[in-house]
């Protein structure tokens, strides 16, 4: 069960409690760092859509569809078929790495609700196999939160439309895919990310890292030299947009939040951040904090971030002292 392992899984290092996730890895999948302008298998705002790594002079975070790597999953059962809505398909348990072995062939994509499937209707097969990754994930996620199985569809800007009373996020890169939901009584937005533990490819620096940000990654490399502190900080800024998007919020530019990563002392390669918006916040019942907590996670190749913003607890009713009674 997820979030009671004594050596937490992935995403169970950088989430807190009350927080349900489902997580796979891939057995031999490459993380190769692609070129500036290239994909970088960098999901949307919650999943659903990719976005790419973006060349020097377009610092924006646009969650759109602009394909990405290939992400293989098992051969599908002949036995298998598409649940319908209000149907819950037979999904694996939550909250435990899946090691999911390469198939031969590129099947046809697995625990996809028909209108979820209607979505991908156009979409080339490696992009396909992508959605309906981080779609089971999100599937067996909710399933851990108690949420009744349903299609999960797209929302604004093509981030998934979760269901009422829940905040979640999608994340899927090279190798890796995970989910994360809890219940919107007790966060106020989420956001979770995952990148190759890779420097970012050249020119890209740029277009991510703002005023003082760039002398902090260079203290930071001097303590810690194996940590890709451009990534890590790239990442925290995607999981940052994802929090920021789910809340309400529209365009937020790599310039519009300043992060801060702060390390653990050795040899555990994980730590916490904070991230500073420089822009007003969505209004709400419950604004949105100018400085949002996060973590980080550097393993297996791997570098994952999490915004999690709790809800804030209402004060207690005002209460007069009772009246003595003569």
């Amino acid at each position: 069960m997820s979030g009671r392992r004594e050596e937490p899984t992935l995403l169970g290092a950088v989430l807190p409690g009350g927080v349900r996730w489902a997580e796979e890895t891939e057995a031999g999948e490459p993380t190769a760092v692609p070129e500036t302008g290239t994909s970088a298998g960098v999901p949307d705002a919650g999943g659903g859509a990719s976005t790419r790594v973006p060349g020097a002079g377009t610092p924006t975070l646009v969650p759109e569809a602009r394909g990405g790597p290939s992400t293989r999953v098992p051969e599908p059962n002949p036995s298998t078929r598409v649940p319908k809505a209000g149907e819950a398909p037979g999904l694996p348990e939550a909250g435990a790495s899946t090691r999911v072995p390469r198939p031969r062939a590129e099947p046809a994509p697995l625990w996809l609700f028909a209108e979820e499937e209607a979505l991908m209707a156009r979409a080339v097969s490696g992009r396909r196999l992508e959605f309906a990754a981080g779609r089971r994930c999100a599937h067996r996620a909710l399933a851990e939160l108690g949420v009744a199985a349903g299609p999960l569809l797209r929302g604004r800007r093509g981030a998934p439309a979760w269901p009422v009373g829940t905040v979640g996020s999608i994340t899927h890169c090279a190798g890796y895919r995970g989910a994360a939901v809890a219940r919107s009584a007790h966060l106020l937005a989420l956001g979770i990310d995952a990148e190759p533990h890779a420097p970012l490819p050249s020119g890209v620096r740029e277009a991510v890292v703002f005023g003082p940000e760039e002398a902090r990654l260079r203290e930071l490399a001097a303590r810690c030299p194996d940590i890709a502190w451009d990534r890590l900080l790239f990442s925290a800024k995607e999981s940052v947009y994802k929090a920021w998007s789910g809340y309400g919020g529209d365009r937020l530019g790599f310039e519009d939040a300043e992060v801060h990563p702060y390390p653990r002392p050795y040899p555990r390669a994980a730590g916490r951040f904070v991230a500073r918006l420089l822009v007003p916040a969505p209004a709400g019942p419950y604004p949105l904090p100018r400085v949002l907590p996060g973590r980080w996670l550097v393993r297996e190749g791997l570098v994952l971030t999490a915004v999690a913003v709790p809800r804030p607890v209402p004060p207690p009713p005002y209460r007069t002292a009772p009246k003595e009674h003569l």
